[in-house]
């Protein structure tokens, strides 16, 4: 076949907007499924309370660390500043429970450091609960 210069592909009386595709019709066009392996650059702003539960849960975790290791150094005998940095580690990891159960009232917002602070805060809320518990029966 040999090529012709500057002659339509189409016929002539083909035009675009008589196509389907382009008709205007009152029925709702379907919606297509979404397709996973595209990204979304719209990026959800971090949640203000997530981050201060996060934030809270660390602290309380230096905490815990330092009454655990000052306590095991002192063997088992805790002085009051040891005490108190104990207790200041239970109450930093309950607020960072109830700053990360608060930050799910923010709506439209990524939510990640509101699941770590969770996280993070429950284990240390869980392990000092543990602990009181056997010092009390024992």
């Amino acid at each position: 076949m040999k090529y012709k210069f500057l002659t339509p592909v189409k016929n002539r009386d083909d035009k675009i907007l008589d196509r389907p595709e382009f008709r205007v019709t009152d029925e709702p066009r379907e919606e297509k499924p979404e397709d996973r392996s595209k990204v979304n650059y719209m990026k959800k702003p971090v949640s203000e309370r997530g981050q201060m539960s996060f934030i809270m849960s660390l602290i309380a975790l230096v905490l815990f660390l330092a009454s655990w290791f000052l306590t095991l150094g002192a063997q088992g005998n805790p002085s009051q500043t040891e005490t108190a940095i104990a207790a200041s580690s239970l109450i930093f990891s309950a607020a960072s429970l109830l700053y990360g159960f608060l930050s799910f009232l923010q709506k439209d917002r990524n939510h990640l450091f509101s699941f770590i602070g969770i996280s993070l805060g429950g284990i240390i809320l869980i392990t000092w609960s543990i602990t009181i518990l056997v010092g009390a029966i024992a």
